[in-house]
């Protein structure tokens, strides 16, 4: 990075936004896999979060400040100031290297099922509604 006078800045960033589960953990673990980390502006040092719901929303603001000093602690340089909680949406699945479990095996029957026979009453009914057509 130093060599092509890259700054470090967006490094750090970087580096909160992948640990950010380590850090949801150590600082709110109750809010573990409902809040993602999107953005956070280096020049400021405010992280930008999502959380799923708008329970969890409150939650994470009352938990703020443990959330900054566990980010500052775990990712050195990260210089977190502020946290600014953004609308409700809903966070992203497991990413793609996680294992993921084969799906359930289908209970769909092997041959197509035959409707059943309207009731005659039904049958009535209709042939009464068609007399009635001109």
């Amino acid at each position: 990075m130093t060599e092509h006078d890259m700054a470090a800045a967006p490094v750090v960033g970087g580096n909160v936004l992948a640990d950010f589960d380590a850090i949801l953990a150590a600082a709110a673990p109750e809010l573990a896999g409902r809040v993602q980390a999107v953005a956070l502006d280096a020049e400021t040092g405010r992280l930008d979060v999502v959380p799923d719901l708008p329970a969890a929303g409150t939650q994470l603001r009352w938990s703020a400040p443990k959330l900054i000093a566990a980010a500052n602690e775990k990712v050195p340089g990260a210089n977190v100031r502020a946290l600014r909680v953004l609308a409700p949406a809903p966070v992203k699945a497991v990413p793609a290297t996680a294992a993921v479990e084969p799906a359930p095996p289908s209970t769909a029957p092997a041959a197509p099922m035959r409707r059943a026979d309207p009731p005659e009453g039904y049958r009535e009914g209709i042939g009464a509604h068609r007399a009635t057509w001109t």
